[in-house]
């Protein structure tokens, strides 16, 4: 969602095409909020990593899938965007006007509060000592 300077405060939603790797924390960063979606039948098989991106960048996430899921936890114990169910419209709309209304010190907020929990538990250093930590139990075991 994107703020257009206008005074009835209109917001546009912008899908850009693929954008390469060199420069990309602009394109991020750019957004608002970032949409990330996960299918019903998509939790334990897949995981949208955009959700990383936005966290890295510190911006709020609009978030349409299940719970649960690792996005809705994520967002639930760090509060850094909101989750919608797929169909539900209302709740759509509601989440929508709600971040419209946030005003850009309360997203900056939420933005930073991802990021935190990323630096915090989810950086490479962190998930890479806590799979080698799991793989060694597991080689371990008699």
């Amino acid at each position: 969602l994107h703020e257009t300077p206008d005074a009835d405060r209109n917001w546009n939603a912008l899908s850009l095409p693929y954008q390469p790797l060199v420069g990309l924390q602009h394109s991020l960063s750019a957004a608002d909020v970032h949409v990330v979606s996960l299918g019903e039948g998509m939790v334990g098989i897949i995981h949208p990593c955009k959700v990383y991106g936005a966290m890295a960048v510190g911006r709020p996430v609009l978030y349409f899938g299940p719970s649960p899921s690792h996005i809705a936890d994520l967002l639930s114990e760090h509060r850094f965007g909101r989750q919608v169910r797929h169909g539900d419209v209302a709740g759509a709309v509601e989440a929508i006007r709600e971040l419209r209304a946030t005003s850009p010190a309360e997203r900056d907020e939420m933005g930073r509060q991802g990021a935190e929990a990323l630096r915090r538990l989810l950086s490479q250093g962190i998930l890479c000592n806590q799979f080698c930590d799991r793989l060694e139990g597991a080689m371990c075991m008699d």
